[in-house]
């Protein structure tokens, strides 16, 4: 990414050089126009497992805060209130609907949703940490890091594929010897992190391992993406402070080059 530095005049202390991120707020309205674009055609899977009619991405939040989205209403209605797809689909309502919210500042200005504000690197005068990072935010609402929070979505957003499309198989299993197991991180490989493998469910490794006269305990627990915890990551909305120019373009570096 582009990172550009302001001139300054090293005779004049008031004077200091400021990182710039060149075409940021192209950059930071780009990935909400691709997240939401990407969170709407996650309801093609209801489309085509289910026959759901619902199209538009703000159907997987509550935007009018009446407590359910409108996806989360129609899964309860199907599957029931404490199904596995329902309680799922109801905890990503806050990250989710932040996403859609952003992209809709950007698309209806002072709309329904208000205005994305988007701050580039800034000078903080009288503080040791003299870097803000780039952030952005709705009118009226926190500020919250740029880079943070994109990374987070991205994680969010892959990995709400994966768990829809195993709850989805689960719901209209092709066997009923075979589930999904997650790989725990520090046994993924880094060239191909895969997160979810399919194998023989837990009734067919107990009758396995009964054949073979060995312990359960070894085979994997079934990757299980609600059940009362979230599984994605969340947003605080704080942001930190970088001491001197040189962390500031070092942190950002690292930011996007991730790997």
């Amino acid at each position: 990414m582009p990172i550009a530095i302001d001139t300054s005049d090293p005779a004049n202390p008031r004077i200091r050089e400021v990182p710039h991120i060149v075409g940021l707020q192209g950059i930071a309205e780009g990935f909400l126009y691709e997240a939401k674009n990407y969170l709407r055609d996650l309801l093609e899977i209801f489309a085509i497992a289910f026959g759901c009619k619902l199209r538009d991405a703000s159907a997987l939040a509550d935007l009018k805060g009446e407590g359910d989205s409108a996806l989360v209403k129609w899964a309860t209605a199907t599957f029931g209130q404490d199904d596995s797809l329902t309680q799922m689909l109801r905890t990503e309502q806050p990250w989710v609907g932040s996403l859609i919210r952003m992209r809709n500042a950007v698309e209806h200005p002072a709309g329904l949703s208000g205005t994305l504000i988007i701050n580039n690197i800034r000078s903080r005068t009288g503080e040791r940490a003299r870097y803000i990072p780039p952030t952005w935010k709705i009118t009226g609402g926190p500020e919250g890091p740029i880079l943070e929070e994109m990374g987070i979505g991205l994680d969010n957003m892959l990995t709400l594929g994966e768990d829809l499309l195993v709850e989805t198989v689960r719901h209209k299993p092709v066997s009923e010897h075979v589930d999904f197991y997650e790989i725990p991180i520090e046994e993924r490989r880094p060239e191909c992190p895969t997160r979810i493998q399919i194998g023989p469910s837990r009734d067919l490794m107990a009758k396995i391992a009964k054949h073979l006269k060995s312990p359960t305990d070894k085979f994997p627990s079934p990757a299980m993406p609600c059940l009362g915890t979230p599984s994605r990551g969340s947003v605080t909305r704080t942001h930190g402070y970088a001491a001197t120019r040189e962390d500031a373009m070092a942190a950002f570096a690292k930011s996007w080059r991730r790997e």
